[in-house]
C-alpha cells in the first residue's frame, strides 16, 4: 500500500470528453422530432434513437456499460463486487486500480510505466482530457506526501452536520430537516430530537461503523490485501461495549435487536475487536461538543488534521 503513494508512482486523473454522448442504447428510445427539423411529410412521426444524447436518463448507464465493457473485455480488468465503480487488475506482481465517477477517472497502481500504458489504452478508445496528478475529486482537495494523502474539504455548517450523523445518528432527522431550510434556517429548525436512549444511539452508530469496516475488509480482501490484525472499534460507552460482548435484551435495546445480532456475530468471530476509549481521547467530540482550546488541538492532532494550503490544478492535456 505504501509504495502506491510514493513520488515515483503518482495517482493520476483523467476526464472523458462527451461521455454521455453517442453511446449505444440497448433499449428502444423514441423522441419527438426536433424543432426546425420536422419532416413535413410525416409531422406526427417520432425519431428512434440509436445512440445516447445529453439529457437522456439512459445516457449515464449507456456510458458506464461502454466503459465497463472496455475495461473488462478489452483490457482484462475485474469489476469489484463491493464497489461497482472500481476496476482492478493484477499483472506481473503489480496492481492497477481505476475508479470512475460519472466522467472522471482516477488511475493508480504500483508501477508507473504500466499505469501510463493503461491511460494510453484508454486514450485509444475514449477522448480523454489528462488532468495530471490527482489534486481535487468530489469536492475534496488531495495533497500527497511520501507518507500518504492529506484530504481537505470546506463546507457550510449545515452541510458539515451531515458528517456528524455518522457518529450521532440520533440527530439525523434534525439534520435532514435543516437541509430543507438550507438557505434560511431559524432557531426552531435547530432543535434536535432526543433519542430513545443513549445506548440505542451509541449502538446504531456502532452498527454503521461496523458495516463500513466490514465493507472495507471485503474490498481489501478482494484486492488480495491482508490486514495484519482485526480492526479495533473504539467506543466511550461501557454499556454499549458490554452489550456487544454479552447482549441482554431489555426495554432500552428492543429497537436495536438486529444491530445487536450483527455486531455480536462479528465480535464472536473476532472480525471486530471492541475497546473502550476515555472521553478525553474521544476524537468524535471535536465534531459534537464545545471543547477547550487545548483539548480541541489535542483531538485535532489525533485526527492527523493540519491547516492546508490551497492549490490550483496543473496543466490540462487534451487527447483524442
Amino acid at each position: 500500500m505504501q509504495e502506491w503513494v510514493s513520488e515515483s508512482n503518482p495517482t493520476q486523473m483523467v476526464d472523458v470528453n462527451n461521455a454521455f454522448l453517442n453511446d449505444i442504447l440497448v433499449e428502444d428510445v423514441y423522441m419527438a422530432q426536433p424543432v426546425g427539423f420536422t419532416d413535413s411529410t410525416k409531422p406526427n412521426h417520432v425519431c428512434k434513437l440509436k445512440k445516447a444524447i445529453y439529457g437522456l436518463k439512459q445516457a449515464p448507464r449507456a456510458w458506464f456499460d461502454r466503459f465497463k465493457s472496455a475495461m473488462v473485455s478489452q483490457w482484462r480488468f475485474l469489476n469489484s463486487k463491493f464497489d461497482s465503480s472500481l476496476f482492478y487488475k493484477w499483472e506481473n506482481g503489480h496492481i492497477f486500480l481505476a475508479l470512475v465517477y460519472v466522467d472522471e477517472i482516477i488511475v493508480t497502481g504500483s508501477n508507473y510505466q504500466l499505469v501510463q500504458q493503461v491511460i494510453l489504452n484508454m486514450q485509444k478508445t475514449f477522448a480523454l482530457k489528462d488532468l495530471g496528478k490527482l489534486n481535487y475529486f468530489l469536492g475534496i482537495e488531495v495533497s500527497k506526501t511520501t507518507n500518504g494523502f492529506y484530504l481537505s474539504q470546506y463546507r457550510s455548517i449545515i452541510e458539515a452536520s451531515q458528517y456528524v450523523t455518522l457518529t450521532r445518528p440520533e440527530i439525523v432527522f434534525s439534520v435532514n430537516k435543516l437541509n430543507q431550510y438550507l438557505f434560511s434556517p431559524t432557531a426552531e429548525h435547530w432543535e434536535a430530537l432526543v433519542s430513545r436512549s443513549s445506548t440505542e444511539a451509541e449502538y446504531r452508530a456502532l452498527t454503521q461503523a461496523t458495516y463500513k469496516v466490514v465493507w472495507i475488509q471485503a474490498l481489501l480482501g478482494e484486492l488480495n490485501i491482508k490486514l495484519p490484525a482485526s480492526p479495533i472499534m473504539w467506543c466511550d460507552n461501557q454499556g454499549t461495549i458490554a452489550l456487544a460482548y454479552n447482549p441482554v435484551y431489555h426495554a432500552k435495546t428492543k429497537h436495536v435487536e438486529l444491530d445487536i445480532h450483527f455486531i455480536r456475530e462479528k465480535v464472536v468471530a473476532k472480525k471486530i475487536i471492541m475497546q473502550f476509549v476515555p472521553s478525553e481521547d474521544q476524537t468524535a467530540d471535536i465534531l459534537t461538543k464545545p471543547l477547550t482550546f487545548d483539548q480541541f488541538h489535542y483531538l485535532r492532532s489525533k485526527l492527523n488534521v493540519h491547516p492546508g494550503q490551497f492549490s490550483l490544478r496543473g496543466d490540462v492535456t487534451e487527447h483524442g
